[in-house]
C-alpha cells in the first residue's frame, strides 16, 4: 500500500472521529458515568483491591475486600462492587483484630505487570548475546535468541508475580499479625482516620477520593512514543535533475533508507488539548550515489560519493479527538497535531581523481558539512490503548522544510578542455512518514 493511500485512510479516519466528536449523543448514565465506563471501571477495579479471607477465632470465615485497617480492626466489603460509600453502608462487615486468629491475603496490582518487567529484563540477554554469536553476519539469531529469552523472563516474571501477592498471616504470632498490619494499610482504600459515615456529593468524586484511585484510575499527563515506518521523499529526483543536466551524464549507483524512527514526549494541558516535542531521524542515509567516470577527451578519471544525512526536532501543540480519560467508555482516540520543525542536514562529500595518460597524478578531496533548515510538520494519529498506561500508535506524519543550497566545488584538477567542476545545487528534504509504535502514559 502506498503512503499516498495511507494518508487518505488516516485523513478519513481523522475526519470520522472529528464527526463523532461534535455530533455524539448523550448515552445513559450509570451515576455520573455511562454503562461502557462502569463496566470497564468495575473489570479494573477488581483487578487492583486487595481481597481478605479472615478466619475468626469463633470459627467463622469472612471474606472481602480491605476498606479500612488500623491497630484495632479491618474493615471488608464482602464483595468485588465498586466501594461507592453509600450513607448507611450497612454490608460493611468490621472485625477486631484481636477476633482473628488467621488471614490469607490476595493483593490487587497490575494483571500483567510481572510479565511485562520480566520481558523486558529477559530481552537484553538474549539480543547481545545473540549478536556475539552471529559476529555482525545475521540478524535471525539476535531476533531467536532475544525472542527466547524475552519469553522466559515474562513467564518467571509471572509466575513471581502470582507468588508475591498472595499471603498468609498467623494472628497467633504477634510478629505475624505486625506484618499484616503494616503492610496491608497502605492498600487500604481509606486512611485510618477516615470518615466512612460521610459520602462525597457524587460517584465521580466519590470514587477518586479513595487512596488506591490514583493507581486504579490514573491521570496519565505525560506520555511517551516510539515508533518507526516507511518515509518517501524526493531527493532521488533533485539530485538525478540535478546531475543529468552536467556533462557527465547519469550516476553509476543510487540508494536511500527509506525507514524513520521518532521519539516523542507531551503533555496533556487539557482534556482535548496537548504539547509536546518530536525528535525524528533516518538511521541510515536519505540520499546516497555513486559516480565513477572515465573521461578520454578530458584526460580525467574519478569517483565521487555524496551521502546524506537528517535529524529533526519539532515543537507541536494538538487536539485530542475523543480523548480516552480516566474513565474509558472506548479505547480509540485520535489526534490531530501541527508544529515548527528543524531539520540538521549532513552531506559527506569525497572526490578521487587521476589522470588518465598519467595515472600516477592523482587527488582526494574529503569534506563533511551541516545545514539547518526550518520548516513545519503535521501528524494525524490514533491511538489504541491497550491499558491506561500503554497504547498502539500509528498515523502519518508529514515535514516540509525549505531546500538546503550546496555550493560549487573546485576540486578537479585543469583538464586538456578547460576547468572542470562540480556545480551547486539545492535539494529539498521534506518527507512524508506512515509511522506505527508504541507509547507509554504516564
Amino acid at each position: 500500500m502506498s503512503i499516498r493511500k495511507i494518508s487518505i485512510y488516516s485523513l478519513t479516519f481523522s475526519l470520522y472521529l472529528l464527526s463523532s466528536t461534535l455530533f455524539s449523543q448523550d448515552l445513559p448514565l450509570i451515576g455520573q458515568f455511562t454503562p461502557q465506563q462502569w463496566s470497564w471501571m468495575e473489570k479494573r477495579w477488581n483487578q487492583y483491591i486487595t481481597w481478605l479471607d479472615i478466619h475468626t477465632t469463633g470459627g467463622q470465615t469472612h471474606s472481602g475486600q480491605l476498606i479500612r485497617l488500623d491497630s484495632a480492626s479491618v474493615l471488608i466489603q464482602p464483595d468485588h462492587q465498586i466501594v461507592t460509600n453509600p450513607e448507611s453502608p450497612s454490608n460493611w462487615i468490621s472485625i477486631p483484630l484481636d477476633q482473628i486468629s488467621d488471614i490469607d491475603v490476595k493483593r490487587g496490582g497490575h494483571p500483567y505487570q510481572g510479565l511485562l518487567i520480566g520481558g523486558v529484563a529477559g530481552a537484553p540477554p538474549g539480543i547481545i548475546g545473540g549478536a556475539i554469536l552471529a559476529m555482525g553476519w545475521s540478524i535471525i539469531p539476535p531476533i531467536v535468541l532475544g525472542t527466547i529469552t524475552t519469553v522466559a523472563g515474562g513467564w518467571v516474571g509471572q509466575k513471581i508475580q502470582q507468588k508475591s501477592r498472595t499471603g498468609h498471616y498467623d494472628f497467633a504470632d504477634t510478629a505475624s499479625k505486625s506484618r499484616f498490619v503494616t503492610r496491608l494499610q497502605t492498600r487500604a482504600l481509606l486512611d485510618p482516620f477516615d470518615s466512612t459515615d460521610a459520602p462525597l456529593p457524587s460517584p465521580n468524586s466519590q470514587i477518586l477520593a479513595y487512596r488506591l484511585s490514583p493507581l486504579i484510575y490514573p491521570v496519565n499527563p505525560w506520555s511517551l512514543s516510539l515508533r518507526t515506518g516507511p518515509l518517501t521523499n524526493r531527493v532521488r529526483d533533485h539530485l538525478m535533475r540535478w546531475y543529468d543536466g552536467y556533462i557527465w551524464g547519469p550516476v553509476s549507483k543510487y540508494y536511500e533508507y527509506q525507514i524513520a524512527v521518532d521519539l516523542g514526549i507531551a503533555r496533556r494541558v487539557d482534556p482535548r488539548m496537548q504539547i509536546g516535542l518530536q525528535f525524528n531521524m533516518v538511521p541510515g542515509d536519505v540520499g546516497y550515489f555513486y559516480i565513477d567516470k572515465h573521461l578520454p577527451d578530458f584526460d580525467i578519471s574519478y569517483n565521487m560519493n555524496l551521502h546524506f544525512e537528517q535529524q529533526s526536532l519539532g515543537l507541536f501543540a494538538g487536539y485530542l479527538l475523543q480523548p480516552c480519560g480516566r474513565f474509558m467508555d472506548h479505547r480509540l482516540e485520535g489526534s490531530i497535531n501541527g508544529g515548527i520543525a528543524v531539520s540538521h542536514i549532513f552531506e559527506h562529500f569525497y572526490l578521487q581523481w587521476n589522470r588518465i595518460s598519467q595515472y600516477e597524478q592523482s587527488g582526494e578531496t574529503f569534506t563533511r558539512t551541516s545545514r539547518f533548515i526550518p520548516g513545519l510538520f503535521m501528524m494525524l494519529d490514533a491511538d489504541y490503548y491497550l491499558i491506561p498506561g500503554i497504547s498502539i500508535n500509528a498515523g502519518i506524519t508529514g515535514y516540509w522544510f525549505q531546500k538546503a543550497d550546496f555550493g560549487q566545488r573546485d576540486v578537479l584538477p585543469e583538464t586538456v578542455k578547460g576547468p572542470l567542476y562540480i556545480p551547486a545545487y539545492r535539494v529539498q528534504f521534506s518527507n512524508i512518514q506512515a509511522m506505527i509504535g508504541v507509547k507509554v502514559h504516564f
